[in-house]
Parts: C-alpha cells; sequence; structure tokens
C-alpha cells in the first residue's frame, strides 16, 4: 500500500507530467490542445451545441464560443441547425476537420507511439493499466465539476 506522503504527491504529478505532454504533443500538430479536445470530443458525440462542449471540456460558455468560432473559421467544424429546436445551432466535423484531426493526431502522437513500442512488456502493461486509472479519476473529476457547477 502507498504512504500518505506518496499519494499525496500523485495529483501534482499527473498535473506536471500531463502539462508537459501536452505541450510536447501540440509542438508537433500545430492544432492547440483545445481545438484539439473540441474535435475529439465531436468524433466521439458526432454533433453537439456550444453549450454542451462547454459543459464537456469544463471551461466556459464564451470560451468555447471562441475556440468554435475560430475551428468554424478555419473550415474544421461545420455549424447545423437543431432538427428538435430550430433555435440552437449545432456543431460537428467537417470532411476537413475529420482529415486535419487524423493527420494532427497522427503526427501529434507519433512520438509517444515510438517511446511507448520502446518498452518492456511488461512496463507496457504497466502502462495500460495505469492508463485506464488515469482515465477513471478524469471521468469521475469531469462530472463532480459538472454536478458542482449544475448545483450553483
Amino acid at each position: 500500500m502507498a504512504s500518505k506522503k506518496a499519494t499525496s504527491d500523485i495529483p501534482l504529478q499527473i498535473y506536471t507530467w500531463s502539462t508537459r505532454l501536452s505541450r510536447c504533443l501540440n509542438n508537433q500538430s500545430g492544432i492547440t490542445p483545445a481545438r484539439i479536445g473540441v474535435m475529439l470530443t465531436l468524433r466521439e458525440l458526432g454533433q453537439a451545441t456550444v453549450k454542451e462542449l462547454a459543459e464537456r471540456e469544463s471551461v466556459s460558455h464564451s470560451t468555447m464560443s471562441r475556440v468554435v468560432s475560430a475551428l468554424v473559421a478555419d473550415g474544421l467544424l461545420a455549424q447545423l441547425k437543431s432538427t428538435t429546436d430550430g433555435r440552437e445551432t449545432l456543431v460537428k466535423l467537417s470532411k476537413r476537420g475529420v482529415s486535419q484531426l487524423k493527420i494532427a493526431i497522427r503526427d501529434s502522437l507519433r512520438p509517444l507511439q515510438r517511446a511507448i513500442n520502446s518498452l518492456p512488456n511488461s512496463d507496457a502493461s504497466r502502462l495500460v493499466h495505469a492508463v485506464d486509472l488515469v482515465e477513471a479519476l478524469v471521468e469521475s473529476l469531469s462530472q463532480d465539476l459538472r454536478h458542482q457547477k449544475a448545483t450553483r
């Protein structure tokens, strides 16, 4: 069992490493992490409103609106009217957005994939388990943040 001191260091370590990793990967694609995050979310959801994206990415509506506007202006997202509420505008990845996201993922992740491929099998297996744990933590944290915002 990990000591209390060791586990209390984990949040800062995760934050530090994820920030460094994000910077390293961002330098490869030229697309900002915020934009890639929105594009990945839309790849998963298909389409969404700016409000839904802001909630999902845990940012303000105005911040998400700026990111979405820039992606639309760059031709990476397409806007469409909601079929259930004509007042709502939805966004989805455009054909160009799908193509550029694939390129960004491939180019950004290539160095990380090489590093992972160089790991001994036992370390790669441990990494798979660790990624599952971090993913669950992030999802739990995202849900908690959405709940806190909803109850304010």
